[in-house]
């Protein structure tokens, strides 16, 4: 079951809070068919081409995104059936002395 991040501090205190949870972090609105994960701050000045989307175009499941140096700056694939709005989910793990952090991300496409 997913929980909103609300919900999971709205428990009382005395409810002891699960160390590894879901959460819904939000939502995603695609309309070039396609998804990117990335480091955003390659979006900026010189780590994003402005061809970087148009060789895109025609991308077949997924692409590997590199930079000049061959050092990993994307990957971007088809989001399931094209254009639309997708949830986004996280696997958040509580960890004694570092706090909450995100242990894995889920998009469901189809």
């Amino acid at each position: 079951m997913i929980k909103k991040l609300h919900e999971i501090n709205d428990l009382p205190k005395h409810v002891k809070k699960p160390k590894t949870y879901w959460m819904q972090l939000g939502f995603v609105g695609v309309d070039s068919g396609m998804l990117m994960i990335g480091d955003p701050c390659y979006l900026e000045g010189d780590n994003w081409a402005s061809n970087d989307y148009d060789n895109l175009i025609g991308l077949e499941l997924f692409r590997q995104i590199k930079n000049e140096n061959n050092a990993f700056k994307a990957v971007v694939f088809e989001s399931g059936l094209g254009d639309g709005v997708y949830q986004v989910t996280a696997k958040v793990k509580e960890y004694a002395k570092l706090g909450r952090r995100i242990k894995e991300v889920h998009i469901k496409l189809i």
